[in-house]
C-alpha cells in the first residue's frame, strides 16, 4: 500500500509551529535586563542602525552581547536544552515533532514506511543541518526546501536520512 506523503501546505504549518517554539528562547532575555540595561540596549541598536561598516557593527553587536546578564543565557541554554530533549523525544516516540503533530504528519522510512530511529529523525536533521544553516544562511535553507518540490517531496535532509513525510 502507497502512503499519501504530506502536502507542503501541512510541511509549511508544522515548520511555522516548530519555528515559533524557538522564540521563547529570543524572548527570555529581556526578562533579566534591568531599567538602565534596557536603556543601553536601545541605544545600542539605534547605533547598530547607523553603523557604515562591518567593524562598527560588530563591536556593538560584541558590547550588546555582554550586556545581556550570565542569568539570561543560562535561562536560554536552558530553555534549548529542553526544547531539543522534548523534540527528540516526541519524533524518537511517534515520528512527529510538535509542528508535526499539529499538522497531523510524521517522520516515516521512505523505503518501507516504518518509523525510524532517533538517529535518523533527529540527530541528523537538528546537529547537521542546523550546524549547515549556521554557516551557509540562507542558501543550504534554500536549497534544502527546493528538493520539497519534487514529485518525492522530500527535502534534502529527508533524503539523505532517507525518511519522508506522511
Amino acid at each position: 500500500t502507497t502512503t499519501e506523503l504530506a502536502s507542503l501546505g501541512s510541511r509549511f504549518l508544522a515548520k511555522i509551529v516548530d519555528l515559533a517554539l524557538w522564540l521563547p528562547a529570543m524572548v527570555l532575555p529581556s526578562f533579566f535586563l534591568k531599567e538602565q540595561q534596557v536603556a543601553e540596549l536601545s541605544q545600542l541598536q539605534k547605533k547598530m542602525q547607523d553603523a557604515t561598516t562591518s567593524d562598527q557593527a560588530l563591536q556593538l553587536q560584541e558590547q550588546l552581547f555582554t550586556l545581556i546578564p550570565p542569568e539570561a543565557w543560562q535561562a536560554m541554554g536552558v530553555y534549548i536544552v529542553l526544547m531539543l530533549v522534548a523534540q527528540a523525544f516526541l519524533i524518537a516516540r511517534s515520528g512527529q515533532s510538535l509542528g508535526k503533530k499539529v499538522s497531523k504528519i510524521q517522520i516515516v522510512d521512505a523505503e518501507n514506511g516504518e518509523k525510524v530511529n532517533l538517529m535518523r529523525a533527529f540527530t541528523l536533521r537538528s546537529v547537521i543541518f542546523i550546524i549547515l544553516n549556521m554557516i551557509f544562511m540562507p542558501f543550504i535553507t534554500i536549497i534544502d526546501h527546493v528538493f520539497a518540490l519534487s514529485e518525492k517531496r522530500q527535502t534534502l535532509h529527508k533524503k539523505k536520512k532517507k525518511t519522508k513525510v506522511i
